[in-house]
């Protein structure tokens, strides 16, 4: 050993290993379905997020919408991710609800607690309940009266806004200085008829912790499942952690069942009536007050503001006010067996977008512009799979022409419920397109419905996903 060699004991065995990290990878069926509800748009949801988004109740409906909607349920509930599209007749509308706010001041005879005028007493100037002899107190009074308007026959949000803001136009030319203020229009995020409910509360909880601005909870109501109150401001221009917490901004960032406009003008024109009405009621920053219900941050109303429930509508009503003009349109009561049912589905799987022709959508040829980019863009989304669900022979032919097109997903076709014969068998056989990606089952069977408890016929492939 040579002088001054010093050892280092190292004790590495405590040395943690690194961790293994368990990635699990969802596969990515695509699915084109019918639904009471839900956006029209390809969307890429699992779990709970697809059944807020398509189901009522986190329940479907086999009578109306058949295998596929009751097919693609299953297949989340095993966990798989879904890349949907919701199809709705041609002739669908869309449910919407538009808020107007018109205030009007007017000099009025002040009031007790209870109700009761009040007068001057002629012999000290208190105030007096006794009439004889004493002079009226009268003050001005600022009545705020909310009303809903609905647009019929639309089929986008823009038309609902078109068709409301002609409407409050026409109201407005005779309304002489006393005009409503349109404050926002909500729609359904799809078309067809709609069982959403809406309502506007003030939240005192939250707002006290702000000194100048009023929160404010939209919440929307389905059936009898409530959704997550959203949180806005009135004030069109309040930014909190670097976010517009306007309605607007907020409904179409947060909210999976409506889509909102605001009209910020006319928010702006409304809190400066308000505010000016305020003012001379506290010593705080009027803005950071209720505007729409005439309250401070601790719920009191204020003496010289009104809201009138018995001319107009109650924003605050505990059942909630329903997006009104839906329609399914040709449709009807069960879409599964309309006569555009199986030319909607097939328009959808081979790529059609608005604005292209039949043949467009049929063949695949050099028209290539019109197939939708969702899904006949290979790398934007992997597929891993389609699934038959009782598709018409229609669906079946696009499907092909899909899977043959993307050359990277397989195709489980089935043979419908129907061949019970070899003969049968032979014959729907040969309308299919022999591809090394698809494969056709023929079987079919009796299950029981999970969610009807009846006993109901499908296909191999409600077993299969």
């Amino acid at each position: 050993m040579i002088p001054g060699t010093f050892f280092t004991w190292d004790d590495r065995s405590a040395i943690e290993t690194p961790e293994i990290s368990t990635v699990r990878t969802m596969p990515l069926f695509a699915s084109v379905i019918t639904a009471d509800k839900g956006e029209e748009d390809w969307t890429r949801l699992s779990g709970q997020e697809w059944f807020d988004m398509y189901a009522v109740d986190d329940s479907v409906d086999f009578t109306r919408h058949g295998q596929p909607l009751l097919q693609t349920a299953m297949a989340i509930n095993a966990g798989a991710e879904l890349l949907t599209k919701r199809v709705v007749a041609d002739d669908a509308t869309l449910a919407n609800l538009a808020i107007i706010a018109t205030p009007k001041t007017a000099e009025e005879q002040k009031t007790d607690a209870d109700g009761n005028p009040l007068y001057t007493d002629a012999s000290n100037g208190q105030e007096t309940t006794t009439a004889e002899g004493n002079t009226p107190i009268m003050v001005n009074i600022t009545t705020v009266t909310y009303t809903f308007k609905s647009a019929a026959n639309c089929k986008t949000q823009q038309e609902v806004v078109d068709a409301i803001m002609q409407a409050v136009d026409t109201d407005n030319a005779s309304a002489g200085d006393n005009p409503g203020y349109l404050l926002w229009v909500l729609c359904d995020n799809g078309r067809g008829t709609s069982r959403k409910r809406i309502r506007i509360t003030p939240n005192y909880n939250l707002s006290k912790n702000y000194s100048s601005y009023f929160l404010y909870d939209l919440e929307v109501y389905e059936s009898t499942k409530s959704y997550n109150a959203i949180h806005f401001c009135v004030d069109p221009d309040i930014i909190s952690n670097n976010e517009n917490i306007s309605l607007q901004y907020a409904v179409n960032t947060d909210s999976t069942q409506i889509v909102a406009q605001q009209f910020n003008d006319n928010l702006r024109a409304f809190m400066d009536k308000m505010v000016e009405v305020i003012a001379p009621n506290t010593t705080l920053d009027p803005e950071g007050m209720d505007v729409l219900f005439g309250c401070n941050k601790r719920g009191i109303a204020f003496d010289n503001i009104k809201i009138d429930t018995e001319a107009g509508v109650d924003l605050q009503l505990a059942t909630g006010t329903v997006l009104m003009n839906g329609s399914d349109g040709s449709f009807g009561d069960t879409p599964i067996e309309a006569e555009s049912y199986g030319t909607m589905l097939a328009k959808a799987f081979a790529g059609y977008v608005p604005g292209a022709s039949e043949d467009q959508y049929t063949i695949l040829t050099a028209k290539d512009g019109c197939y939708d980019p969702i899904i006949y863009n290979v790398d934007r989304y992997r597929i891993d799979a389609v699934f038959d669900a009782n598709y018409p022979d229609v669906v079946k032919r696009a499907i092909e022409q899909l899977v043959t097109y993307r050359e990277d997903c397989f195709y489980f076709r089935d043979m419908g419920t129907a061949c019970n014969t070899l003969d049968l068998i032979m014959n729907a056989d040969s309308k299919n397109l022999h591809t090394k990606f698809a494969g056709t089952y023929c079987t079919y069977y009796d299950v029981i419905n999970p969610y009807s408890r009846k006993q109901i016929t499908v296909t191999m492939m409600y077993s299969m996903v």
